[in-house]
């Protein structure tokens, strides 16, 4: 006979402010960041509260759809058996989160044809992992706009963009500093803050593509690490494995500037060796987040 799963006695809850007072039962959202970071199933139990284990299991649902992120358990009240996830409508997710793209898309080219700058669009070639350091509830975050894409924001290609020019280029502070400025610094005679002559936008994903892909972490040696050294790795340790979103290989991203006519050549080149060379985001030197241009 099999055994009852402890864990199902334990009272579900979403951690949501209670004066929201949102029923959460029906629950259908087009955002796949509020899915994935907002609506998190939680465990209550003895007055402390955790993310429960089938949330952690199930929480992302890979489909063979354009959108990785197509359901989560998100019922406001006590979990049935497993499996009974809510599934929100593949179709409509794809309509509105493309709509969305589209418009971010026409916004950019509109705004480049009138004020200059360039357009560029590059292809991921091999998978991407941004924002997994910023706060998340199950501790390893992901980059998501506040529309439910992910993207790239312009802050992170400007630092890539200047350790290309620093490491690869090897370029002077005074060819760095009339690109990008430079914040004050006494020590060296920057009594005051300069503002650069190039703008990075944030890069997004062009439209109908598939967004979200699972990744897998598995540590062999958890006590090794959770202690700090303390412990010495060991065979008889299990894996413990920490699931967390990319971006696949082969997406599309829009990547956008406006620089003055004397830095825009080099502000690009130097984009374009961030890109193609030390890559974006995290685990680059694993391989992960290189691109090659295609227009």
């Amino acid at each position: 006979m099999k055994k009852n799963d402890p864990s199902q006695d334990k009272p579900r809850i979403i951690p949501i402010p209670r004066a929201q007072n949102l029923d959460l039962s029906n629950l259908i959202s087009p955002n796949p960041g509020l899915l994935a970071q907002k609506f998190v199933e939680w465990e209550s139990e003895n007055s402390e509260k955790r993310e429960s284990q089938e949330s952690r299991k199930y929480s992302y649902t890979i489909r063979n759809t354009q959108l990785a992120i197509v359901g989560q358990s998100i019922h406001s009240q006590r979990i049935g058996a497993k499996g009974q996830f809510f599934t929100s409508s593949k179709g409509r997710i794809n309509s509105i989160l493309n709509e969305i793209l589209k418009a971010y898309q026409e916004k950019y080219n509109g705004h480049f044809e009138k004020c200059g700058g360039e357009l560029r669009t590059y292809e991921l070639q091999s998978r991407l992992a941004i924002g997994l350091g910023s706060a998340d509830v199950r501790e390893i975050g992901f980059m998501f706009h506040r529309h439910g894409f992910p993207y790239i924001p312009g802050s992170a290609l400007k630092g890539a963009a200047r350790a290309a020019a620093e490491l690869i280029d090897k370029a002077s502070l005074e060819e760095i500093q009339t690109v990008f400025g430079w914040a004050p610094d006494p020590k060296q005679g920057l009594p005051d803050a300069h503002v650069g002559k190039v703008i990075f936008w944030d890069a997004i994903p062009l439209p109908g593509q598939k967004l979200l892909e699972l990744d897998v972490m598995n540590p062999h040696f958890p006590n090794y690490y959770s202690s700090k050294g303390k412990n010495p790795p060991a065979e008889w340790d299990s894996p413990i494995p920490i699931y967390f979103l990319t971006v696949p290989a082969g997406t599309r991203f829009l990547f956008a500037i406006e620089a003055d006519s004397s830095v825009q050549a080099q502000a690009l080149r130097w984009l374009d060796i961030a890109l193609t060379q030390l890559g974006i985001g995290a685990k680059t030197t694993l391989g992960y987040g290189l691109w090659k241009r295609v227009s």
